[in-house]
């Protein structure tokens, strides 16, 4: 339940990691459209995973908006912590935000100690954005479209993480130069990896085993604990 007191709903699937994949989802869809993408990422890292809905998405209560996703983003952290004091849950969190959850996932780590955070088709702002998407529409038009600033950007150098960044080279959503500013803006232990072929919403496809090998790999990095 969330601070200004939505009931959200989500799925913790447990594993044998010592840590738990806290997953922000992208605007398309539901967790329930996720289901294969969850089970690769549980089968092949054995991380415990948390995945939720938005406010508004799926069967969760209320209705989106920027600052209800962030309230959101932090009644997840607080389910977590609290599930650890109850029943000894893996204490180490990652966060995990793809797409719109990548605006969602840095503004919890801007605030929140974390191990560490994975980025992936993640977009700089939504100011930023709508100029890829919308570049002939005029500002008063675009401004009443997209009401929400997701300024992810303006918060990356004061992550409190390590951080990876996943992007396709041939997102045609958000292009791989967002991902890199990203990248380049976090003053954290930083790692950058490019999906040969991959489009928004492939990368753990097109990626490979690579793709679930890097994250492995900088999860479980001896600094991150």
């Amino acid at each position: 339940r969330t601070a200004d007191g939505y009931k959200l709903h989500g799925w913790f699937i447990p594993g044998p990691s010592d840590f738990t994949l806290l997953w922000f989802h992208g605007n398309a869809g539901n967790i329930g459209h996720r289901v294969k993408n969850i089970e690769l990422i549980h089968r092949n890292l054995g991380a415990n995973i948390l995945i939720f809905d938005y406010r508004g998405y799926g069967l969760s209560e209320g209705s989106p908006s920027e600052a209800g996703l962030y309230l959101d983003g932090e009644a997840s952290i607080d389910y977590l912590l609290k599930r650890q004091h109850r029943d000894g849950a893996p204490e180490g969190i990652v966060l995990f935000g793809r797409s719109l959850g990548g605006a969602v996932a840095v503004k919890m780590a801007s605030s929140h100690s974390v191990r560490a955070i994975i980025l992936e088709s993640s977009f700089t702002s939504i100011s930023a954005l709508r100029e890829h998407v919308y570049p002939f529409l005029p500002d008063m038009v675009v401004k009443r479209l997209l009401e929400a600033r997701y300024d992810s950007l303006s918060l990356m150098n004061i992550l409190r993480a390590p951080l990876l960044v996943i992007h396709g080279d041939q997102d045609d959503s958000v292009p791989i130069e967002m991902g890199k500013k990203l990248y380049k803006a976090a003053n954290v232990p930083k790692k950058f990896h490019t999906v040969k072929g991959a489009d928004h919403n492939n990368t753990y496809i097109a990626g490979g085993v690579d793709y679930f090998l890097i994250m492995k790999k900088f999860i479980e990095q001896p600094s991150h604990r």
